[in-house]
């Protein structure tokens, strides 16, 4: 029984360790996170992004951000940017 009772408190460890972890990454990432929102001919489309740079820059795959596409980003606090395409960084 002492047995058992000493691998359950092991695996307790270990979730608690992990959800510890997750949690720290979770909180870390979430000011990070922005929704993208593009438009083009009309219709409107959501993606999302992480910004990479204290100077906006903002990393997303490629076919969320397309020339000729209205660009908006809403940051984790609801703030809303007009936003561009850097054409300068390659797909």
């Amino acid at each position: 029984m002492q047995a058992q009772q000493r691998q359950r408190s092991i695996e307790e460890e270990i979730l608690v360790g992990i959800s510890e972890t997750v949690q720290e990454v979770v909180t870390d990432a979430i000011p990070r996170t922005v929704l993208i929102r593009i438009q083009v001919n009309g219709q409107e489309g959501y993606g999302s992004g992480a910004l990479i740079s204290s100077d906006g820059y903002i990393l997303s795959c490629a076919h969320v951000i397309e020339p000729g596409r209205r660009i908006k980003v809403v940051t984790s606090d609801g703030t809303e940017y007009e936003a561009e395409m850097d054409e300068h960084i390659p797909k």
